[in-house]
């Protein structure tokens, strides 16, 4: 415990967020961590932060290091106010230290244990160590207005076959069953969209024939053709095997093309060490892996109109109708053994002179007695009940039918940070039309080719505005986006604030499920809101660091020839608050002058922002409800037929 003296260091106590603590076999001193505004900040907003000491004795206390208390940045407010305090025949000294703090991370932050050194006349220097201080850090960003509606998957799942088996049993026990089972609507499986078959190899070799290096190639041309053949042939492996090509390593494609991969690995293998050790092939070399890639193709052509190779993958393999429990086809065995059962304990009437009469006939030319239709079917409903039997068994069998369903692709969430303010009116990326018209249609053709992924966009000048959450309506979303206008020059919303827009963005991204998060910012200017004069504005920096915090990656794009004067001249802009925005997150810079740039750049970041395929799924549809069916119609029909048309007497 801490005896303090006087009311005010007993409201100094009250109001503290953490206890100072007592380190060591002696006491040397105290020191404590105190928010006079309590635990609640907000994020990157300035809020005064207290660190205050006790040192017993003739002991001196060694200047305190703020960077201790990272995360929190900590800027001093004036020097150290001293106390000199006499209790219990001791003196302590008590020093306070006053700082302005921002903390640029959201949610619960703890910072760390503060550390007093204290210095002793003798030169020895002891540690004391007090107790760490729970911030609960809120956004500054204003919430949206109503709930965001994240877009799920809306596929229709096959329904349950419960009450088939349900249905089955029932039928099992009699004739009144089965009428009532006719009595109800059959379930049609509902059509499913098969997969395409093995594509053709022509186009593929087409492809890898007109893919040419030159001798002496430099490094980033290697590179590119490099590349260039190991997505050509993940490719056709991807499709030819329906497997998630692009995000497996080359042993496991090896390993899923079985039979294949002799023909593969050296072409995988180069393309690994060009791209990963930029190791430089001697030119000999470029027209070999090529030479391999082909190969692999060619190999599956023989086996295209004849099924799947010997290579296929094992999720392909099994498509059709196959038995879950062909163990029970081992009951048609019996079959015989019923028959013969049959045929001793059948009644007959015995007509001694029958045997005569056919004999006589047949002496007499006539091939014995005339053989009606009705004798001729007289042994159909036995048929009838044998085939029942066998039908019986292969529904316990469990026929089934496995259908491939198309790759599904595993979309990202993608919102374009769209810039709004009055220079965007300039006119430098086409003639006759300005920067934000071609951006706004350039980013809608970005949002069409996008077509697994979710995308939204939120447009900024003074203040960020979210227009559109991510979603897959991407109709909606390029509607969406010709409905947007700049802000009107000279007023008080005219300005680029790129740090509140990228934080915005990055708080929306934060709330999704996707595990990729992207930003694509497109502005024409300077980060001129937050400045030195407005220190509590979101800078930049301190949104990359949200950003890095939220998984968010974010892609920069200046567009333009910079700002433009009343008298046309066009000053460059200072682009480094963006490029480090975009390096810090794992992102790329871009820079467009005109449209053509601006296209090209568009198309780098869909390059750059891959989506990676699932793993291969496979419908299966049960059908043991056709032969059931099959069997109790012949059953019935047997029955009839036995003592109807076909009776036969004793």
């Amino acid at each position: 415990m801490i005896r303090v003296a006087g009311a005010r260091w007993a409201a100094f106590v009250c109001c503290a967020v953490t206890v100072p603590a007592q380190v060591g076999p002696q006491t040397w001193g105290t020191i404590a961590v105190v928010v006079p505004g309590g635990p609640q900040v907000g994020f990157g907003a300035p809020f005064a932060i207290e660190v205050r000491h006790d040192v017993h004795g003739a002991r001196i206390a060694e200047p305190f290091d703020e960077q201790s208390l990272a995360p929190a940045v900590l800027r001093r407010e004036g020097g150290e106010a001293h106390t000199i305090v006499a209790s219990e025949g001791r003196v302590t000294r008590r020093g306070v230290q006053r700082f302005t703090a921002r903390v640029f991370a959201s949610g619960e932050v703890v910072l760390p244990a503060p550390v007093l050194r204290v210095r002793e006349a003798n030169g020895t220097v002891h540690t004391v160590t007090g107790e760490p201080t729970k911030l609960a850090v809120r956004s500054i960003l204003p919430d949206p207005p109503g709930d965001i509606e994240w877009a799920g998957d809306v596929r229709e799942l096959p329904g349950s076959t419960a009450w088939v088996w349900f249905a089955a049993g029932l039928l099992l026990v009699g004739l009144g069953a089965a009428r009532f089972l006719r009595r109800r609507p059959i379930a049609v499986p509902a059509p499913v969209a098969v997969a395409p078959g093995p594509p053709p190899p022509e186009p593929v070799l087409d492809q890898l024939a007109a893919l040419h290096i030159a001798a002496d190639a430099d490094a980033a041309a290697v590179t590119a053709y490099y590349t260039a053949l190991a997505e050509i042939v993940r490719g056709y492996a991807g499709r030819r095997f329906s497997i998630a090509a692009f995000v497996r390593t080359s042993e496991e494609l090896l390993r899923s093309v079985a039979a294949g991969g002799a023909a593969l690995a050296p072409c995988l293998q180069a393309c690994d060490l060009v791209k990963f050790a930029a190791l430089r092939p001697v030119a000999a070399a470029h027209e070999a892996t090529r030479a391999a890639a082909a190969q692999f193709v060619r190999r599956w052509r023989r086996a295209r109109g004849r099924g799947w190779h010997e290579g296929t993958v094992t999720a392909a393999a099994g498509f059709g109708l196959v038995l879950r429990d062909p163990a029970w086809l081992l009951l048609v065995l019996l079959l015989p053994v019923l028959w013969l059962c049959w045929r001793r304990t059948r009644v007959a009437l015995a007509f001694a002179p029958a045997p005569l009469l056919d004999a006589d006939l047949a002496r007499g030319g006539g091939g014995g007695l005339p053989r009606s239709l009705r004798q001729r079917l007289a042994g159909l409903p036995r048929l009838c009940e044998v085939a029942a039997v066998v039908l019986a068994v292969v529904a316990l069998a469990r026929p089934v039918q496995r259908l491939p369903l198309p790759p599904e692709r595993l979309g990202i969430d993608v919102l374009l940070c769209l810039d709004t303010s009055s220079s965007m009116a300039a006119e430098d990326l086409a003639p006759g039309r300005s920067r934000h018209d071609v951006a706004l249609e350039l980013g809608a053709e970005f949002v069409q080719q996008r077509a697994f992924d979710r995308v939204g966009f939120v447009t900024f000048a003074r203040y960020p505005d979210l227009r559109c959450p991510p979603t897959l309506d991407h109709a909606a979303v390029a509607e969406l986006l010709r409905a947007v206008g700049m802000v009107q020059k000279e007023s008080p919303e005219d300005a680029t604030g790129i740090g509140t827009a990228v934080a915005r963005a990055a708080e929306v991204l934060g709330r999704a499920a996707a595990k990729g998060r992207v930003v694509v910012l497109l502005t024409d200017g300077e980060e001129n809101v937050a400045t030195t004069e407005t220190p509590d504005e979101i800078a930049p920096l301190h949104a990359a660091q949200l950003c890095q915090a939220l998984g968010v990656r974010v892609h920069g794009v200046v567009v333009g020839r910079g700002n433009q004067k009343p008298d046309g001249r066009f000053v460059a802009l200072d682009t480094t608050a963006v490029q480090q925005l975009a390096a810090q997150t794992g992102g790329q810079f871009f820079a467009a002058r005109d449209g053509p740039a601006l296209q090209q750049v568009y198309r780098d970041i869909d390059a750059l922002e891959k989506v990676a395929f699932a793993e291969p799924r496979t419908l299966v549809v049960e059908w043991f409800g056709a032969p059931l069916l099959g069997a109790l119609l012949l059953l019935a029909a047997g029955w009839v037929l036995a003592r109807r048309w076909l009776e036969v007497g004793p």
